[in-house]
């Protein structure tokens, strides 16, 4: 059961990491959204980076109480 959390964990975060990175590249360069271009960097990463970890934590909170496909 273990190896099913850690490639489930890694599954959903680097799905996290792709939406995440294409809605950077699109908020930035190509609609040059202002808390894209004035927001730094590293503060951006961090802050996503503790938002992607909890989408994912609670992805696995909910599987717990919706793990009959009639509930899901």
């Amino acid at each position: 059961m273990s190896n099913y959390y850690k490639v489930n964990f890694v599954f959903n975060f680097v799905q996290f990491i792709i939406v995440w990175a294409t809605n950077i590249t699109f908020g930035r360069y190509a609609m040059n959204l202002l808390i894209y271009t004035e927001t730094k960097v590293q503060l951006m990463m961090l802050a996503s980076f503790g938002w992607g970890l909890c989408q994912v934590s609670f992805a696995f909170l909910f599987s717990i109480f919706f793990s009959a496909s009639q509930s899901a």
